[in-house]
């Protein structure tokens, strides 16, 4: 009978022993689990992030081609005007001047408006030196604007020009 009994007690305290362990089991089963949920959550936010990040990316891209594209049409369309320009030089006289003032450059290229009078002589070298002129200055604010988008961080000109307008306001 004492037998019985240290066996019994030594059965009641592996139970207990067991509950205790099996409690600490389940705690540790939930923070798995929680931990598990929480890595999940990481995990697809990255992804999200990852796929903004490559939308971003080929926006960019297709915005470069697009703007190759129109410097090559801009580059074009001056080059067919300075053989314009040139075709016209060699049948008028070798020195005389040649109204552009009324030749008007559009998407399709240079037309000739014949509604408006002439308002002023250029010579040809002059055009093609204003233009040069003009694409310099073009450059120029770009990397200008370039520069003040990496500045403050702010990529977008509307949200730019805003910020500015905010900013002058409340300073003045």
């Amino acid at each position: 009978l004492a037998q019985n009994r240290n066996l019994r007690q030594e059965i009641d305290d592996l139970r207990g022993e067991r509950g205790v362990f099996q409690e600490v089991h389940k705690k540790l089963e939930r923070e798995l689990r929680d931990q598990k949920k929480r890595m999940a959550n990481v995990i697809e936010q990255s992804n999200a992030a990852y796929e903004h990040r490559d939308k971003a990316q080929l926006e960019t891209v297709a915005i470069e081609q697009a703007d190759r594209k129109e410097q090559d049409f801009f580059e074009h369309q001056m080059l067919e005007a300075g053989k314009m320009l040139d075709d016209e030089l060699q049948l008028s006289a070798a020195n005389r001047p040649v109204d552009v003032s009324s030749e008007i450059l559009s998407r399709d290229g240079p037309r000739l408006n014949t509604e408006r009078p002439i308002q002023h002589v250029i010579h040809p070298n002059a055009i093609r030196e204003q233009a040069q002129e003009i694409e310099a200055q073009i450059q120029h604010f770009e990397r200008a604007f370039h520069d003040i988008e990496v500045a403050s961080g702010i990529f977008d000109t509307d949200e730019l020009v805003q910020k500015f307008l905010v900013n002058d306001e409340y300073n003045f």
